[in-house]
């Protein structure tokens, strides 16, 4: 479990009694977690069924997901489909010699700037707010 975790986006955070697996996308921390007790060897059906919901699975993509069949790419997908995490990309609309026009695909936001490198700083450094109606 760990193994499939780790491959697919997972980071390890260790507190007393459990070992927290937070998805990162797009190098940032998202709220799809699950946890593992320290001491667990074997996941049972309940805590299958409980790990599945956390990482907004059905129990049986859940298997899927451990069993390798279920790759991050269609992950990402459910999850997006399911409106868990937000898929943005920045939108180049226009380069001139003095500046740089683009815009954040899921939220709209306007980004200006004197070239495309700054932008996609500033962009990398943006936290999507809900999308906005154009």
């Amino acid at each position: 479990m760990k193994s499939a975790l780790l491959e697919k986006g997972f980071k390890e955070e260790k507190d007393r009694d459990h070992k927290y697996y937070f998805l990162y996308y797009n190098g940032k921390k998202t709220s799809v977690f699950t946890k593992i007790s320290h001491g667990e060897r074997e996941i049972h059906d309940q805590n299958c069924s409980r790990m599945a919901r956390q990482m907004r699975l059905t129990t049986p993509q859940f298997r899927d997901f451990v069993d390798c069949p279920l790759q991050l790419p269609q992950y990402l997908d459910l999850l997006v489909q399911g409106k868990h995490i937000v898929q943005r990309t920045l939108k180049i609309d226009k380069t001139t010699k003095k500046e740089v026009v683009a815009h954040c695909t899921s939220c709209k936001l306007e980004f200006v700037g004197v070239s495309q490198i700054i932008i996609e700083r500033e962009f990398e450094k943006h936290q999507c707010t809900k999308p906005k109606n154009v």
